[in-house]
């Protein structure tokens, strides 16, 4: 029912806005509005803590958006290789051993090169939201 309203309220959203925030926005408004039909009936969820849920759910979307921008962000600051190496092991769910047969190298040097770059990305990621969180 939401992604049918989201369609029909297309025309109002502006692209130069975030489209994750204007849609959480409208699917509040439509859990109120069942809450209050619901209500109607009879009582089953408090529109308070609907309320509350939606600003905790919107809020973690942010932050996602925001985890995901940085990855991006992060994966540019690797080489080429490691790049390829993430993309083909997480993306292509490539088995170590095919990787490491791939490379010619040994599975014990694919699996610290994975860690390591598992661990850059996890410092950058940290930094960078650490910045955006005081801007």
């Amino acid at each position: 029912e939401t992604n049918l309203v989201l369609w029909r309220k297309i025309d109002e959203y502006h692209f130069d806005r975030e489209f994750l925030p204007w849609a959480m926005t409208i699917s509040k408004y439509q859990i109120l509005a069942r809450i209050r039909d619901q209500n109607r009936e009879r009582c089953l969820l408090d529109s308070g803590l609907v309320e509350q849920l939606a600003d905790e759910v919107e809020s973690q979307a942010n932050q996602f958006e925001s985890a995901q921008q940085a990855l991006r962000l992060c994966m540019k600051s690797l080489t080429e290789d490691v790049q390829q190496l993430l993309h083909r092991r997480y993306s292509g769910s490539e088995s170590i051993q095919a990787l490491a047969d791939s490379v010619q190298r040994s599975t014990s040097a694919v699996k610290v090169s994975l860690m390591r770059a598992r661990r850059r990305l996890a410092e950058c990621i940290t930094r960078r939201l650490a910045m955006e969180e005081r801007v």
